[in-house]
């Protein structure tokens, strides 16, 4: 079995934890859902805030789609940015940048536009505090309720898409071992 990430929980260093694919793991199936679903089981990282600034780009890029999917999948766009992976909004748009998926950029930037000068706060409270107080101004406006919907159903046809463009992109940039 590979080494997924060399992970030194608790420690940090400026060494990038990198992530290592076995050439056999990324090219087993003509099933993509099996073909993900092996690599998260095998490859996700086991990270904390902390650490995640150690990933380097590839492996980053790897949890960020991975954790946007897990979310949306079980709750929507909502739970994505109100769960900690919220935190890393911003970047998660860098990441769908990275693996070349435009849809998933103009997914989440139409999701900015509802927050204050475009930006999703980091912070999680405040994060938070604002969405109960967007929620209040909304609450009985359908327009809103439509405009979250409409978007989840925009990520879930193009989570396939979504899929194969990162395992295009780790096949052509992950460090992969023979």
């Amino acid at each position: 079995m590979a080494k997924p990430i060399n992970s030194s929980k608790g420690k940090t260093n400026d060494i990038p934890i990198t992530l290592e694919i076995d050439h056999q793991d990324l090219y087993p199936s003509d099933n993509l859902d099996d073909l993900l679903y092996n690599l998260i089981q095998k490859y996700y990282p086991d990270y904390d805030d902390y650490s995640f600034k150690n990933l380097d780009s590839v492996a980053r890029t790897f949890v960020l789609i991975v954790n946007i999917d897990g979310q949306v999948q079980n709750g929507g766009l909502i739970q994505f940015i109100d769960n900690s992976t919220g935190d890393y909004f911003h970047e998660t748009i860098e990441s769908a940048k990275i693996i070349q998926n435009e849809k998933l950029v103009e997914i989440l930037s139409k999701a900015a536009t509802q927050y204050p000068n475009k930006q999703i706060p980091k912070d999680w409270d405040e994060r938070r505090e604002l969405w109960d107080s967007m929620c209040e101004k909304h609450e009985n406006d359908k327009e809103w309720d439509h405009f979250w919907d409409e978007l989840d159903k925009e990520y879930y046809d193009n989570a396939n898409k979504m899929n194969e463009d990162l395992i295009d992109y780790l096949k052509k940039n992950a460090k992969i071992k023979e």
